[in-house]
């Protein structure tokens, strides 16, 4: 490429031809959605100056510039490669022959010489990306496809890809949780996209159980394991308590499964390490709790009329997709970079629980690494998305309800009726299905044993079991509870409220770095948490029919 065909390609395609060549005219206005973002409501606009020079910019945090910077934005690329597909796709480039071929975001290396402005912008993308800058790049590619609820949800998904880069540093991984209400809702396109970019990803769809030990065990892929709700829907399924157990133990280095395999004579006792990165799709919340405590839930929704995404096409994307490939295999190259993050001790956010904290590190490790703005967003993003993800326990719900009981009357005592009458009025809990019938007949004394019996797995401060006891209120001494007598189970079992509400808000830099917006975080959480009994999966069967 020489500078003469440099700059016949910005008088033969300036920056709104440019634009309607790509299939991008509608952006090409001095008012529209952004192109980088279209799914969500950012205002975009192309203008030319006095000297007739053509500039974009986007108003909400994309950036802003040229040609070249627009195809560096939309590819995610470097000025070199930007220069080059722009010569391309103006057909001044050895004769226009691979203008098309440019429209599809291959790139090919012209001979010639470059000098002036050009050739110092050309140096300066011979240097390597940052870690922030290849982040920001997937989180932009990940929207290029893929309608997400939330703006913290590609944040999470991008520093999750970045992980299965260097999981040998790390002795536990998060499962990623892809789910949805109903189908269509993208799940199955998060996973093409995660699979251009996760290391040795392997799509697995219904594999056999003999199949799944043997190849997490030989190749550690990332699996990509989708349609996982027809494995869950029914416990009945064959396979089912094998699977369970993979994914109870398979997040922890370490953890083996004990399995009895072979045929007749030829039993023998083996070990299989089901340790390995793990993304589960499908339709509902599905997983098993001990499972799904494991997860970064990424619930999905389907895309409105005004939400619209490139449509998704394969040979295209891996090309798109090989940049930023590159540089994660660079990155997990790095000397050193593994005991350095192996000894990574990153701030954990009070807000999650134990379980969410181990799972978490390994990203928060890794933002902390890119610097710039995602040590903050990831935090952020962890605290929305695990917090409003948690699915309580009945036990852990009737406490919350509880607190919030004694909270709205300001009482520090109450009757077991009492409290039981203020339940079955709380329209967003399932306690009227249990209890109101027997109230409004006048059996108190059984839904208050069913109640005792719900809250005697906690313990008072004093370290006896919480029970009802003889409380006086005016001149009667009915069963009843003290506020105090929830404390050690409220501190235990309820995740700490926010102080207030957190905003990440992202800066917009001239060196095109693109980190979504994250508003709204931490705000007023409902206390909510699990309290999931574990059980062991160590290999409880004789034989799990893993046929040699």
């Amino acid at each position: 490429m020489t500078v003469e065909q440099y700059k016949a390609a910005f008088r033969e395609l300036p920056l709104p031809a440019l634009m309607v060549k790509l299939g991008l005219a509608q952006y090409a206005e001095k008012s529209a959605r952004c192109p980088f973002r279209p799914n969500e409501h950012l205002s975009f606009s192309v203008s030319q100056s006095s000297a007739g020079k053509w500039r974009w910019k986007c108003d909400s945090g994309c950036g802003h510039g040229n040609e070249i910077d627009f195809l560096i934005k939309l590819y995610g690329v470097k000025v070199q490669e930007a220069a080059e597909r722009y010569v391309e796709i103006a057909g001044v480039g050895n004769g226009g022959a691979n203008a098309k071929q440019a429209l599809t975001g291959t790139s090919q290396v012209c001979n010639g010489t470059i000098n002036g402005h050009v050739a110092e912008k050309l140096s300066a993308a011979s240097e390597t990306r940052t870690l922030a800058e290849t982040l920001d790049s997937i989180c932009a590619f990940l929207r290029r496809y893929v309608v997400f609820q939330f703006p913290e949800q590609p944040i999470l998904v991008a520093l999750w890809i970045a992980h299965t880069w260097v999981l040998e540093a790390f002795d536990y991984t998060p499962y990623l949780h892809v789910h949805s209400v109903e189908k269509r809702s993208g799940k199955t396109r998060l996973l093409d996209v995660v699979q251009l970019l996760a290391r040795r990803a392997w799509r697995a769809v219904s594999p056999s159980v003999s199949v799944l030990f043997r190849r997490v065990e030989r190749d550690k892929p990332t699996l990509l394991y989708d349609e996982v709700d027809n494995v869950f829907h029914d416990a009945k399924n064959n396979g089912t308590e094998e699977i369970r157990s993979l994914l109870n133990t398979g997040f922890e280095r370490g953890a083996t499964i004990s399995r009895c395999v072979g045929k007749n004579a030829n039993l023998e006792i083996k070990d299989f390490d089901p340790f390995c990165a793990k993304a589960l799709s499908g339709i509902g919340k599905v997983l098993p709790d001990t499972v799904a405590d494991r997860c970064v839930a990424i619930e999905l929704v389907r895309q409105s009329r005004d939400e619209r995404v490139e449509r998704f096409r394969k040979r295209d994307a891996q090309v798109l997709a090989a940049s930023m490939r590159a540089e994660l295999e660079a990155f997990s190259q790095q000397t050193g970079l593994i005991d350095a993050l192996r000894s990574a001790r990153p701030t954990l956010p009070d807000e999650l629980s134990d379980r969410q904290q181990d799972i978490c590190e390994p990203l928060l490790a890794i933002a902390e690494m890119a610097g710039d703005n995602w040590p903050q967003n990831a935090r952020a993003a962890l605290v929305k998305v695990g917090t409003q993800e948690e699915d309580a326990s009945a036990r852990v719900k009737l406490l919350v309800d509880i607190k919030r009981i004694f909270d709205a009357r300001g009482a520090d005592r109450l009757t077991t009726e009492e409290i039981l009458e203020a339940l079955v009025r709380i329209e967003d809990s399932p306690w009227a299905i249990w209890w109101a019938d027997d109230l409004k007949f006048g059996n108190v004394p059984k839904a208050a044993s069913k109640l005792a019996r719900m809250l005697k797995e906690y313990k008072r401060p004093d370290g006896e079991r919480l029970k009802p006891r003889t409380v006086r209120i005016g001149n009667g001494t009915p069963k009843g509870f003290h506020r105090s007598d929830f404390g050690e189970a409220w501190k235990r079992y309820l995740p700490p409220a926010p102080e207030k509400a957190a905003t990440v808000a992202t800066s917009a830099t001239h060196d095109r770095r693109n980190v979504a917006a994250v508003a709204d975080v931490a705000a007023s959480h409902e206390a909510n948490g699990s309290n999931h009994r574990e059980r062991e999966n160590s290999g409880g069967q004789d034989d799990c029919g893993l046929d040699l």
